[in-house]
This record gives C-alpha cells, structure tokens and sequence, in this order.
C-alpha cells in the first residue's frame, strides 16, 4: 500500500515494538470489516444449527457443514487480521535504524526493502569457508575474528550455524555471532 506516515529517521533509536511506518489500511479495513461479519453470521448459524442437533431436528451433516463454515470463517478472519497488522511497519526489536530505502507517500509492496535495522544485541556476521576444511567447522566452535576495515583483530567468536549446502565456487556460509563487540565494529564492515 501507499505511505501515509514514515517515523523512521536514519540513525535514530528505537525501542521493539515502535512503530516506524503506517500504510494506507482502507483496503484491509474492508476485508477485515466483511470478515468479521461473515464470521459472526457463521458463529450464529453454528449456534443454531447444534441447538436444533440436541433436538434431533438437524442432521450430523447439516452441524458438519456449520462446524466447517465457522472454522473457514475463523481462518478468513486471522488472515485479514493479519494484513491489517501490516499496515503498521513496527520495530522487530530494541535498536537502531540503519537506513530508510522508501520514501513518505511512496508505495510499498509486499518483500520490498523498506527500512534497514541494526540491533544492539550480539553481532553476527557470515563468510565463506572452502569445501576442503568445512569439516572442521562446526556449531559451538570458538574462533577469532579480525575486521580488516577498522584494524581490529582478535575478536573472540562462536560460530552459530554452518550451512549444509555449498554456493558459489564451493563454498560454505558460516554465520558466527561476536561474543565480544568493539565499539569500532559497524555493519558491513570485511
């Protein structure tokens, strides 16, 4: 949908939960608006239906097919519940953004990158690994780290996960969560 409110300032922190972008919701207002209706008219017709079992007044089937429409109704309901959700971009967590790649009013799809966040929790960063010591990799193991970019050396490290197939030329991404942060460090740094 289209931007109608951006919050989010590059460099600014922000706390989980904070809401950085709204999204124009008439459209999902709507869908969430018929949901609900048709939602509570199949609870309704559910309600009646069983009264009418107890009595034996309404087949096993007929309660069957109530029972069905309600569930597919409750399902209808969740969904646009949750798009209506999105229309509000909210801070996944405690941090900083990094970078704003939309514009106020601009219209924002559905995977596209929107806003850029850093958080302040343990670091992690990836790299390659070559198939021939991949084997000596392993989730748990401790390593060091040198940042060219900011001269830091030495960084203790633990690496998180390994991946189980190979990319490009052969090599393994290895993800590794710093255990130890210099202020120095910054994303996107080598």
């Amino acid at each position: 949908g289209r931007g109608i409110e951006l919050i989010a300032v590059q460099g600014r922190r922000f706390e989980a939960g904070a809401v950085l972008e709204r999204v124009d919701a008439t459209d999902f207002t709507s869908r969430l608006e018929d949901a609900k209706a048709v939602h509570t008219q199949a609870t309704q017709e559910l309600r009646r239906v069983q009264r009418l079992f107890e009595t034996d007044n309404a087949s096993q089937s007929k309660l069957d097919a109530a029972l069905s429409q309600t569930q597919s109704s409750r399902a209808s309901l969740d969904l646009a519940s949750q798009q209506f959700d999105l229309c509000t971009l909210k801070m996944p967590y405690d941090g900083v953004v990094s970078a704003v790649e939309i514009d106020a009013q601009q219209v924002v799809g559905a995977g596209q990158a929107a806003i850029r966040i850093q958080g302040e929790g343990p670091m992690e960063f990836q790299f390659g690994v070559p198939s021939d010591v991949v084997a000596q990799v392993e989730a748990g193991r401790e390593l060091q780290v040198l940042i060219a970019d900011a001269g830091l050396g030495g960084l203790p490290a633990k690496v998180k996960k390994v991946a189980p197939s190979s990319e490009q030329n052969t090599t393994y991404r290895v993800t590794a969560v710093l255990t130890r942060v210099d202020p120095d460090l910054r994303e996107g740094m080598d």
